[in-house]
């Protein structure tokens, strides 16, 4: 099936309303608030032709891309996904989820294809709404609350300092990684997002 004009979607994950904003939980939103600040996208907001969510698209190299903002709460967030994944005919392979990662490091950014949701509800959601796995993702490290804290309650907490400190880089890496995958797709944004964060680690253990 071709898709309606658009070549792929990028989806990122977090909560509406105020008190979510400045949140761990809240990576995916905060991923593409950056994006759309980075003017060479020339991204702008549309008229979505589903509810419960925020549309914008944009350009990278040539073509033309949708990005969303479910605001169905994150463990809903495939209620705004399927029906727009539908609506624009676009394949799952070309749908990036962005999305906070307890697994990995804060800072940490890394690229994945499939695989399952490890706790994770709004992926859960995702699968369950478009019927499979097998989309990509851009995963960004929060890191893990001290032992015996509740998982569920650190990535509803606003950012502490420390965090607050590594956020621009972070989502500075995030729009790198996200127009990468755009431009060049999922293999090439693995093999220069990876390859780069390996660098970095190397050149920080040299010092």
């Amino acid at each position: 099936m071709q898709s309606r004009g658009f070549h792929g979607l990028i989806v990122g994950l977090g909560n509406p309303g105020p008190e979510y904003e400045r949140t761990p939980h809240n990576m995916g939103f905060l991923a593409l608030d950056a994006l759309f600040s980075d003017s060479s996208g020339g991204w702008r907001a549309v008229k979505a032709p589903v509810g419960k969510c925020e549309l914008f698209r944009g350009e990278s190299n040539g073509s033309t891309w949708l990005a969303v903002k479910p605001l169905t709460y994150m463990n809903r967030s495939g209620d705004a996904v399927g029906p727009l994944a539908r609506w624009y005919r676009i394949p799952a392979e070309h749908i990036l989820v962005v999305h906070d990662e307890l697994d990995l490091p804060p800072g940490t950014l890394r690229f994945k294809m499939g695989g399952g949701a490890a706790g994770h509800k709004g992926i859960l959601s995702i699968v369950q709404s478009l019927g499979t796995n097998a989309f990509p993702r851009l995963r960004i490290g929060i890191g893990r609350p001290p032992s015996g804290h509740d998982p569920a309650g650190y990535v509803l907490r606003p950012f502490h300092a420390e965090g607050l400190a590594t956020l621009s880089g972070t989502l500075t890496a995030a729009i790198t990684a996200i127009t990468t995958f755009c431009a060049k797709g999922l293999a090439m944004g693995m093999q220069e997002l990876h390859g780069s964060q390996r660098s970095s680690r190397s050149l920080s253990q040299a010092d």
